[in-house]
């Protein structure tokens, strides 16, 4: 009697045909009797015939052999394609005839571009290619008008090209430590951004055009060269997070005070002398992170943030600390050692970094 198990079917198939691969370290995903998703983490030998495997929809393949199973062109189910760690130095073109894709990672190849045959996907939803090599973007890429998140960590992106501020589907970009030196004001074109993560750049200026950028829950400009922030930056009432670390800031501006639903504020390694008295006014602030400026005072009014839960302040030369913070009863304090005789009695968490 033939087993219906989807699993048991495929690790007959394997050992049948003498393929080398761990199966121990195989993931399965099941959907009643049909196997939706596998992932395959070592294998030697993946030159097989994935025809038996029709019902896959997401499927994740480590095969180490700078080529992939042609066969994978015949899953026309699969809506996500997830190919790292594959020592490629560039992609088969059949991927563009998976017209139900809708997630490729291609993480972790060595990778120098993007072919332009990828606009051809056109369900592509995300895109997620860190740690390659590659220095720009294809302009087929502005066809893909369904594409939600660009996912680009640890590439060579000097550059954005103007037309990528016409990804009005655009929702989430992280473009964290690539090489970019400059953003267009066209930047505010993308009006369905949740999160823009552009960490780790060589940025020495921010374009005054966040006030159409209305959605933004999530900004990280940290490990930048930027001296001023923009007063736009100010009009993002929905966000939640603004990270600004590591960049060259001397003051933080009053209408920091205007962004009423941020939780996080994490203002680290910069330059900054003061605090202005309008931080008091992010009611919901939980997390803020001053350390590693220059700042000698705090202002008396942040003892209002009744939400603080974590505050550093390590690393700085300050010579008092309000009294005041010892009223928020979920704080943990985070100080320097130098700084230990200048808590006042009543702040009870503390703790060094």
């Amino acid at each position: 009697m033939t087993n219906t198990n989807p699993i048991i079917q495929f690790k007959e198939e394997i050992q049948a045909r003498g393929i080398s691969v761990d199966l121990s370290k195989c993931e399965y995903e099941i959907k009643g009797d049909k196997l939706i998703g596998l992932r395959i983490t070592e294998a030697d030998d993946m030159e097989f015939d994935l025809d038996s495997l029709q019902s896959l929809e997401r499927l994740s393949l480590t095969v180490s052999k700078r080529a992939l199973p042609e066969s994978i062109r015949k899953l026309y189910n699969l809506t996500d394609l997830m190919i790292p760690n594959n020592f490629l130095f560039q992609l088969p073109e059949w991927i563009s005839e998976l017209e139900n894709l809708n997630m490729l990672d291609i993480s972790n190849n060595f990778l120098l571009e993007l072919p332009e045959w990828i606009g051809n996907i056109r369900k592509l939803r995300s895109l997620v290619s860190i740690n390659t090599k590659i220095g720009y973007l294809p302009e087929s890429l502005r066809q893909l008008n369904y594409l939600d998140g660009l996912v680009m960590w640890r590439n060579k992106l000097s550059s954005l090209p103007e037309w990528f501020y016409d990804l009005h589907s655009l929702s989430y970009i992280d473009l964290y430590k690539n090489k970019l030196t400059n953003l267009s004001n066209s930047l505010g074109n993308l009006t369905n951004l949740t999160s823009l993560l552009i960490g780790s750049n060589e940025l020495a200026v921010i374009p005054d055009c966040f006030g159409s950028l209305y959605k933004l829950l999530v900004l990280d400009f940290s490990g930048n060269k930027i001296e001023d922030l923009p007063a736009s930056i100010g009009e993002l009432h929905a966000l939640e997070k603004l990270i600004i670390s590591g960049n060259k800031l001397s003051k933080l501006p009053d209408w920091i005070g205007e962004l009423e639903n941020l939780t996080e504020l994490d203002i680290r390694s910069n330059s900054l002398t003061s605090i202005p008295e309008s931080i008091s006014n992010i009611q919901y602030l939980t997390t803020l992170d001053i350390g590693k400026n220059k700042i000698t005072h705090l202002p008396e009014s942040i003892g209002k943030l009744q939400y603080l839960s974590k505050l550093s302040i390590s690393y700085n030369p300050i010579v008092s600390i309000p009294v005041s913070l010892g009223d928020l009863t979920d704080l943990v304090l985070f100080i320097d050692k130098s700084q230990i005789s200048l808590v006042p009695k009543s702040i009870k968490n503390i703790e060094y970094e």
